[in-house]
């Protein structure tokens, strides 16, 4: 019955229209007149005596209304008129007060409510109502209703009561929306037609049927994904948005006598700046392919603290049939606001990261269900904490992970670096080995308990097993592991999810197969648990490969950077703060911008977002050599502090005359990557635009190294003043370039502030301006000193250009990189000049670098 006990309490709005009829009291409801006092009491069981709800309804102006309704879920009075609305609740003594005048759209205005709450084609809505309320109490013949005209209890305001303003807008589209869907879901007839969206393909994504189930395939950036999750699901996430935001609202307010939604906007001011970036990047694209919802609300269905009941196992080695690793999942959570009508299945490509299938909703970017290409697959179970809310949301700590990691290690690390919020117990597992672990979160602590050991909360391990659950639950999955152990295969496994180990508010099962990349998936229905479901098996390999394909022609490029085995172990561990992660990334090939003289550019996700676009997409300018003379080698060269790459540029350009190919990449904040407006350099981001421009340029060389033209192991790298400081970090943190050549550049960067002149003295006093100095400027500098990690250089295969006179980077700091790095003296070239009159040198400069990456 709890179905028609949320039909009783929301549709109570319906008496907005309400009026006199004959003696029908459903038609007195639906067509109230002014003066109108009617109280109606509904019975949910034949044997009841006192009525289980209680509505009284007065309206005592065309546009004024009073509604108490009383039950054991709820007790609230609502009084309605043009220039305020006011929600009472007596035995909490509470008040909802909304002023202003009322706007249009969706709101309680009882004058042409049945009109907006049915549809334009439902004139005056009474008819059709009572049509439909009949239909449904026909089935349901232990509801009984008494109506009484002229009686009223509408007792009132308790004297002291606790108010709270809201806004008006808010409430009532709170409201009405709550109803409007409680009603489709639960009225039989109402709304009731299910939303069929056709199969459909738009740039970077597609929707698919697959056995009657939703697909949707995604590939791209952030913003390209989520502007296509949003082009191919609009309608679905609207509906999404009304279950998950405007239904689960209204029965929160009415139960607590709070405004849910004014807690939720509290949580997500604490949630959102913890949400990793990308997610970000995606939502606000998502939030702009829907121009008719809020981007707030978009935020908040995404953010809704989760109150899971669920359980969750994994299974392998002696424990299977043949050691295959068997991953089930059982969410048992909301079917009552109709999310399984919203239900999909997300294979994403992203295009920095794996390919992962995630068992999700219209409008969810976040995951609580998924697996990875690596083998990786992830679920969760929840807890308490409700207010924890200062951290990383659960579902975009497991969106993290499939995204990003590649084994068990990684994701280990992931959530114990957290920072996490309220309590939540998770399953991963790992098809490499194979193996699995359970883990208990709170955003304080995190323990880590592995397959096979015994918990005080999980009872006595059973080998090769990670079995999570809770009272009778947990009993019957261990008693079914038991009797199964040895024996499970797929079909058996999926038996471990039969009821009762799923509650009746099973949303949906999962049984996935990491090793082979499959994914059984059964979903609720409006009458049915997902485990009384049939599963449906899909193939993650086949739908990645599918994915990709939204994308012609660009590069799918995987390879590692590892720290130079010259470091000691200290260092090697500095040393992988400048490595990339090992992980897939895409690589997009263009026309150049207008005014570029380059042929190509090459697009690809920074290693690491820092600020969003445009400074977290590398961009490469690619010259390529006549095809004649090509060596199938290639120069990436890095440029100095000033913007207008002048340089880099002429290093690139006669590396293409030599027959080689050359490039240039546009660092942090600077060309394609600087913002409208945008500065390139700022005191506060230094260190982290060094950080990330090293990064970005060992990405940048697997990056050519996947283009065919350019033959693995043959590129070099070339750095001048600020693009030296990056060259040679990243010749000192990792291996791969086929030699560096690194200009006007040296190590002790402290000194260099203190000592130098021209720039360095400008960077010294805008550090100065910014409050940073002395020993918080050391620290700073500190971190990404090349001398730190220029042992790691190989000295055998780079060469250093220094200027006598350097006024910028003083001799001292050039023949301190000498040292660190253990150049030979005749790795170190010296020139007449300073920093800037250098660049008379640049031929001899030139002709040395192409000799060297030509030995021949």
């Amino acid at each position: 019955m709890k179905g028609a006990r949320m039909v009783g309490l929301l549709g109570t709005m319906v008496l907005l229209g309400a009026g006199l009829r004959g003696q029908d009291p459903l038609a007195a409801l639906l067509r109230a007149k002014v003066g109108t006092r009617l109280r109606f009491d509904l019975f949910f069981s034949a044997e009841t005596k006192k009525p289980d709800l209680r509505l009284s309804f007065a309206r005592p102006g065309v546009e004024r209304f009073r509604l108490v309704v009383r039950s054991k879920e709820v007790d609230f009075g609502l009084r309605w008129g043009p220039d305020e609305c006011r929600l009472v609740f007596p035995s909490k003594g509470r008040v909802l007060l909304a002023r202003a005048a009322v706007g249009p759209g969706d709101g309680l205005r009882p004058r042409g409510f049945g009109t907006r709450l049915l549809g334009r084609g439902a004139r005056g809505g009474g008819g059709l109502l009572l049509g439909l309320a009949r239909t449904w109490l026909a089935h349901q013949d232990k509801i009984r209703l008494r109506g009484r005209e002229g009686e009223m209890d509408l007792d009132w305001e308790p004297e002291g009561a606790e108010t709270q303003e809201v806004e008006r807008g808010r409430l009532e589209k709170t409201l009405f929306r709550g109803l409007r869907r409680g009603l489709a879901l639960y009225l039989p007839g109402f709304a009731g037609v299910r939303l069929r969206l056709p199969e459909k393909s738009v740039p970077h994504g597609r929707l698919l049927r697959k056995k009657g189930r939703r697909v949707v395939l995604l590939s791209g950036s952030p913003e390209e994904l989520g502007r296509a999750h949003g082009e191919l699901l609009g309608p679905l996430i609207e509906e999404t948005i009304d279950s998950y935001v405007h239904l689960v609202g209204a029965v929160e307010t009415l139960r607590s006598g709070r405004f849910f939604p004014a807690e939720m906007d509290r949580a997500l001011e604490m949630l959102r700046p913890h949400i990793p970036l990308r997610q970000r990047r995606e939502l606000g694209a998502l939030a702009k392919a829907l121009p008719g919802i809020p981007e707030r609300e978009v935020w908040l269905a995404n953010v809704l603290p989760e109150y899971f009941h669920c359980s969750g196992f994994a299974l392998f080695g002696k424990a299977t049939n043949k050691g295959v690793l068997l991953h089930g999942r059982v969410l048992d959570y909301m079917t009552a606001v109709g999310l399984q009508e919203a239900a999909c299945l997300f294979v994403v490509q992203p295009d920095d990261g794996f390919a992962f299938a995630n068992v999700g909703y219209a409008g969810f970017v976040g995951s609580v269900t998924g697996m990875n290409e690596t083998g990786i697959s992830l679920g969760e179970m929840g807890g308490g904490g409700r207010g924890q809310w200062n951290g990383v949301p659960m579902a975009s700590l497991m969106r993290d992970a499939l995204e990003t990691c590649g084994d068990l290690k990684a994701v280990r690390a992931l959530f114990a670096r957290g920072p996490r919020t309220c309590q939540y117990y998770y399953v991963f597992a790992d098809a490499k080995g194979p193996g699995a672990v359970g883990v208990a979160a709170t955003p304080d602590k995190i323990e880590f308990i592995e397959a096979g050991a015994g918990h005080s909360l999980l009872g006595e391990g059973i080998p090769e097993v990670v079995a999570l659950s809770a009272g009778r639950r947990l009993k019957e999955l261990r008693a079914r592991i038991r009797r199964g152990y040895g024996r499970f295969t797929v079909e058996s496994a999926l038996r471990l999810m039969d009821r009762p180990v799923a509650m009746r508010s099973n949303l949906h099962n999962a049984l996935m197969v990491p090793g082979k990349g499959l994914v059984y998936v059964a979903n609720a229905s409006r009458t049915r648990p997902a485990a009384e479901n049939p599963y449906v098996r899909f193939d993650l390999g086949a739908l990645a490969r599918e994915a990709r394909g939204l994308e012609p022609g660009v590069l799918r490029v995987q390879g590692r950077c590892e720290p130079s085995p010259r470091l000691g172990p200290e260092a090697q561990v500095r040393a992988r703060g400048f490595l990339p992660p090992g992980r897939p990334f895409s690589v997009r090939i263009e026309p150049p911008a207008k005014g570029m003289d380059c042929d190509a550019l090459l697009r690809f996700a920074s290693a690491r977002s820092t600020t969003g676009l445009p400074n977290d997409e590398v961009v490469l300018e690619w010259y390529r050599p006549a095809p004649k003379r090509d060596s199938h080698q290639a120069l990436l060269a890095l440029h100095i502090l000033a913007g207008r790459m002048v340089v880099a540029r002429g290093f690139a350009r006669a590396a293409r005359i030599r027959g080689h190919h050359g490039f240039v990449m546009h660092m942090p904040g600077y060309g394609l990557r600087r913002g409208p407006g945008g500065r390139r350099w700022r005191p506060a981001r230094f260190a982290q635009r060094m950080r990330q421009a090293v990064l970005d340029t060992h990405r940048a060389r697997l990056a050519i190294e996947a283009l065919p033209a350019i033959k693995k192991g043959k590129v070099f790298l070339q750095g001048t003043s600020q693009g030296g400081f990056v060259a040679a970090l990243t010749a000192g943190s990792g291996e791969g370039f086929a030699g560096h050549f690194l200009m006007l550049t040296g190590a002790g960067l402290s000194g260099i502030l203190e000592k130098g002149s021209r720039d360095s003295a400008k960077i010294r006093r805008a550090f100065a301006r910014a409050g940073i100095q002395g020993e918080a400027l050391h620290h700073l500098l500190e971190g990404i000193d090349p001398g730190r990690l220029a042992s790691g250089i190989d000295p055998k295969k780079t060469w250093l250009y220094s200027a006598r006179n350097d006024q910028v980077v003083p001799p001292p700091f050039a023949r301190l990189l000498q040292k660190r790095a253990s150049l030979p003296r005749d790795h170190h070239l010296w020139f007449p000049g300073d920093h800037y009159s250098a660049a008379l040198s640049l031929p001899l400069v030139l002709n040395h670098l192409f000799h060297h990456m030509n030995p021949q």
